[in-house]
């Protein structure tokens, strides 16, 4: 197993245990600690492994995946300023940016695969 698996796999875990930790209001303090640095870890290997693809599709479906990244990393920054309530962002918009950033990782991980087989 080698660094960039490695760094993937933590920081997809501290990702979901950051999105977790907010239901436990003892442990809710370090929800944006734990959730950004799984948002970063995931963020860099999935940016740096996807580059160098030919194929038009593949390509689309990266640029897709780095905004999902965006996303991710931004309801990180989301969640620190719900912590210390700086605005516009002192509610659970936080939430909002990390459903729609799962959902294109989702969306773009199912379909890469598929994109991958054929061709341009």
């Amino acid at each position: 197993m080698n660094i960039h698996t490695l760094s993937y796999y933590i920081g997809g875990t501290l990702l979901i245990v950051g999105a977790a930790l907010p239901i436990f209001p003892q442990l809710e303090p370090y929800a944006p600690i734990v959730y950004s640095i799984g948002a970063l870890l995931f963020s860099v290997v999935q940016i740096t492994l996807g580059r160098g693809q030919t194929n038009i599709t593949l390509k689309r479906l990266y640029r897709q995946q780095v905004l999902g990244c965006g996303l991710l990393i931004a309801a990180g920054a989301m969640m620190f300023m719900k912590k210390y309530h700086i605005s516009p962002c002192t509610g659970d918009e936080w939430k909002l940016a990390l459903a729609i950033g799962a959902f294109i990782q989702l969306y773009a991980s199912l379909r890469m695969p598929k994109a991958d087989n054929t061709k341009d």
